[in-house]
């Protein structure tokens, strides 16, 4: 079986976020997310209504961080930042620029996640 993952495009709001972060020095990282086999989901946000962006404190390291709640995340590198574990700051929602935030299987309206637990529960979704 083959998994294609889609890297979406960002509304503004995101653009913005994600740039006065690395004005800092510290990388911000689009999520991948899987593509959708709806037939009818959005290609942006396979259907979830949602892209998240990942803005990191510190990184590349060579091993994730041992510490029991120390959320990290790997990046393949690009030139601008190395390859290996990063840090997680935090992770944020925006409401895909695509289909605003419509999910096309459900037909249901997603607003951006405000809250960890509300981040958690559409982690757990996305599975």
């Amino acid at each position: 079986m083959t998994v294609n993952f889609v890297i979406p495009y960002l509304p503004k709001d995101a653009e913005t976020a994600s740039r006065a972060w690395m004005a800092g020095g510290k990388p911000a990282f689009v999520k991948a997310i899987q593509r959708s086999e709806i037939e009818n989901g959005c290609m942006n946000c396979a259907g979830l209504g949602v892209v998240y962006v990942v803005f990191a404190d510190k990184g590349p390291l060579r091993t994730p961080v041992p510490a029991r709640y120390t959320p990290c995340t790997w990046f393949d590198g690009d030139g601008r930042y190395g390859k290996g574990w990063y840090v997680v700051d935090r992770t944020e929602g925006y409401t895909c620029p695509a289909c605003l935030g419509k999910n096309k299987e459900t037909g249901v309206y997603v607003e951006r996640p405000k809250t960890a637990a509300e981040i958690k529960r559409l982690a757990e979704l996305m599975r």
